[in-house]
């Protein structure tokens, strides 16, 4: 579902990192993003499922208004660039975390990082 998804900082965001998002005041996590871009955005994804169970295909493209739009151009660029989200390490780091790792440190690579203790304050505020 939703292959055009796949790959993008979008999708990281939502899959491995909505803990580290802000939070309204009922706790929910948000983007901060343009309010029209999200909702296009909303109304694209319902297009592609919609398709998708019809046997049909709808893709999220931007139209030529919207590409001249610097806010569309913005995020569509930001979220939905495709990406293998790969990270390259330097072998001295890689050594640190084996020794880390040897000694029970079980810190790892999640985007909120550490306890996460305030990440998601109903405020936004981290404690």
């Amino acid at each position: 579902m939703l292959d055009q998804l796949r790959r993008t900082y979008f999708a990281h965001l939502l899959l491995y990192c909505v803990d580290a998002l802000p939070r309204d005041e009922e706790g929910r996590p948000f983007l901060d993003a343009d309010f029209n871009y999200v909702k296009w955005l909303s109304d694209e994804i319902a297009l592609v499922e919609g398709a998708d169970s019809s046997a049909e295909e709808h893709e999220i493209e931007l139209d030529d208004t919207q590409k001249e739009d610097p806010t569309f151009a913005f995020y569509h660029e930001l979220f939905l660039t495709q990406t293998t989200l790969e990270i390259d390490v330097r072998s001295e780091d890689t050594d640190m975390d084996a020794r880390e790792a040897a000694e029970g440190n079980k810190e790892g690579g999640d985007c909120g990082g550490g306890d996460r203790k305030g990440a998601g304050d109903s405020n936004g505020e981290e404690t």
